[in-house]
């Protein structure tokens, strides 16, 4: 061991260094290890796996300690798992060149308005704002149908599908366009609101999506609700949009399995916005970290998606965004 190592270490400071980079190390390679082995223990698990763009910072300083430290490793186990991320980012990283659709255009607006807003009144009006041609909305209330109601959706709406709830796995689509077979399905014991929108001549399967959250003991449902949207995807044949709340990220595997064991398009990763976040905004205890998770998804088949426009939460821990998408022509 070189000299100015030895001195380094008769301080009693490197031993409180070294611990914490090893800390930093291990832990960091045990989520990243098991985000790519494709398994999820628990809740907390689940939130850590989470955070795992975030794990090249406390690997790589790690690795800058086994440097100075010459702790040999230290720097394998700390440079390994600072490659594994970056080489999981980098595909959504890179800028994508934008899509030009050819055929039908259809844009919509996708939200989750939060059950218990404090101020309502803004999110309703941000959704009527937005001009889309379909609002997809999540945990949403009798409450928030009155003020769509009030804010004269009916006129601009007029074909709708509501399943309004008082808790927070209420959703609606509001469009502009007609929908043919309006229903509720029972998905894992999830409500999706679904429905076939006609745009022009084609027509386009509509799916709000608020899959459970993954606490309190609940990854095992979590995974299943995942995994059934999965099974369904794998079985869509025509254009199709399943959008809303996940509760995922594409760090999880369930759902990147969803996504890779489909024909599914995640639309902010198709335009390059792959590493962008919607949670947690307003009204949540950890919106003082700004948003660090994409949990809110548009999920399209057989469609081309020019657009994702990401807007500002208005008193929703989501942030909501807007995405059109194109139809192939015949």
């Amino acid at each position: 061991m070189p000299a100015a190592a030895d001195a380094r270490e008769n301080r009693p400071w490197p031993v409180v260094v070294l611990a914490a980079a090893w800390a930093a190390a291990v832990g960091s390679a045990a989520v990243v290890g098991s985000s790519l082995l494709g398994f999820t223990w628990g809740s907390v698990h689940a939130g850590l796996q989470m955070l795992l763009p975030y794990y090249v910072l406390p690997s790589s300083g790690a690795l800058l300690v086994a440097v100075w430290f010459a702790r040999r490793w230290l720097a394998m186990v700390a440079g390994l798992t600072s490659v594994l991320v970056c080489a999981m980012l980098l595909p959504f990283a890179r800028p994508v060149t934008s899509v030009v659709g050819d055929g039908p255009q259809l844009d919509l607006y996708v939200a989750n308005v939060r059950f218990n807003n404090t101020t309502p009144e803004r999110a309703v009006s941000q959704a009527l704002a937005s001009g889309a041609d379909v609002l997809v909305l999540i945990e949403l209330t009798p409450a928030y149908l009155e003020l769509f109601r009030q804010q004269g959706a009916d006129q601009r709406y007029p074909f709708q599908l509501l399943d309004a709830a008082r808790d927070a796995y209420g959703a609606a689509i509001y469009s502009r366009l007609p929908l043919r077979d309006p229903r509720v399905d029972q998905l894992a014991g999830l409500a999706v609101p679904t429905a076939t929108v006609q745009v022009g001549d084609r027509a386009v399967e509509l799916r709000a999506v608020h899959v459970g959250a993954p606490v309190g003991g609940q990854v095992s449902r979590w995974e299943w609700q995942l995994g059934r949207i999965r099974d369904l995807a794998t079985h869509l044949e025509g254009p199709a949009v399943l959008a809303g709340d996940f509760n995922a990220t594409r760090w999880h595997p369930a759902f990147r399995e969803l996504i890779d064991g489909s024909e599914l398009t995640d639309a902010h990763e198709s335009v390059g916005r792959g590493l962008s976040a919607s949670w947690p905004m307003e009204g949540q205890g950890l919106r003082v970290l700004g948003p660090f998770a994409r949990l809110d998804h548009a999920l399209v088949h057989d469609l081309q998606i020019t657009e994702v426009r990401d807007l500002p939460a208005s008193g929703s821990d989501h942030r909501p965004f807007t995405v059109t998408v194109a139809l192939h022509r015949r």
